[in-house]
């Protein structure tokens, strides 16, 4: 039973250690951070838009020449 207790103390004492670390040595603070947090997920979003509709884009370019392509094929293949 002496253990158990001893255990928890120092599993407690630990953490107690940790959360003071973390409080000293973080660059910022909660709201701080909760900001460049938020701005930093807003312009990844954004980015990611971009690249998704010139994705959409350059597809929507080759299935035009595809269908162009395609097109061109069955005429010549028709008129012979």
């Amino acid at each position: 039973m002496n253990q158990i207790f001893k255990s928890t103390f120092l599993a407690l004492a630990g953490g107690a250690v940790g959360a003071a670390v973390v409080y000293l040595t973080a660059p910022a603070s909660g709201s701080e951070t909760r900001r460049r947090l938020a701005r930093r997920i807003d312009d990844e979003r954004n980015e990611l838009l971009k690249k998704g509709q010139r994705a959409v884009g350059k597809a929507a370019d080759y299935l035009e020449q595809q269908v162009k392509q395609g097109k061109r094929m069955l005429s010549e293949a028709v008129a012979r």
